[in-house]
């Protein structure tokens, strides 16, 4: 996770097909990574990003296929924009 902006990132939470990952707080300028175990089972990935106390949600789809060394990237940029690949 990349944070950008010059807002603190609150929490990010991460549901992946059979876990959940959550990120504490990412400082402006920070980076963070959270290495995660084998779902073994394709779904969604939900995520949700709190910043500047505004809420925001989406989903991935996920596959369990290429599962191991899969990088999820979360990067919020300088205007606050967020991209999850």
């Amino acid at each position: 996770m990349k944070n950008q902006s010059s807002f603190p990132i609150q929490e990010v939470t991460l549901d992946l097909p059979t876990s959940r990952v959550t990120f504490g707080v990412v400082e402006p300028g920070g980076t963070s990574t959270i290495y995660y175990s084998l779902q073994k089972k394709s779904g969604t990935l939900d995520y949700r990003l709190k910043i500047n106390d505004i809420v925001r949600n989406g989903s991935l789809p996920y596959s369990d296929s290429g599962e191991f060394g899969r990088v999820i990237q979360i990067e919020v940029d300088a205007q606050g924009f967020l991209t999850v690949n």
